[in-house]
């Protein structure tokens, strides 16, 4: 059965609508990671989405510390970063 009401379709249409311009976006960052550090989407998005040091991790909760907000959110992270001390000491 094929969904006619603007209702039920238009959410549909609007994503439809957001691909082409997510596409040319992406091309255009591919190209310019590519050219410029030889690296693609995939392998850039990683590497950007987390701190690459202790330091960069503790000054990043330090600061989300200051919103009542993120409290649990801190805490539940700062959780996650003793389980992992415990499980790889320091220097291994």
């Amino acid at each position: 059965m094929t969904a006619r009401d603007p209702a039920l379709t238009a959410p549909a249409d609007r994503w439809s609508a957001l691909s082409v311009p997510h596409g040319r976006i992406e091309a255009h960052m591919e190209r310019a990671l590519q050219s410029g550090h030889e690296l693609s989407v995939r392998e850039y998005a990683p590497a950007a989405a987390r701190p690459t040091s202790s330091a960069a991790l503790r000054e990043a909760l330090d600061q989300a510390a200051r919103d009542p907000g993120l409290t649990p959110l801190v805490k539940a992270v700062e959780g996650v970063e003793a389980v992992e001390e415990i499980r790889a000491p320091a220097g291994v």
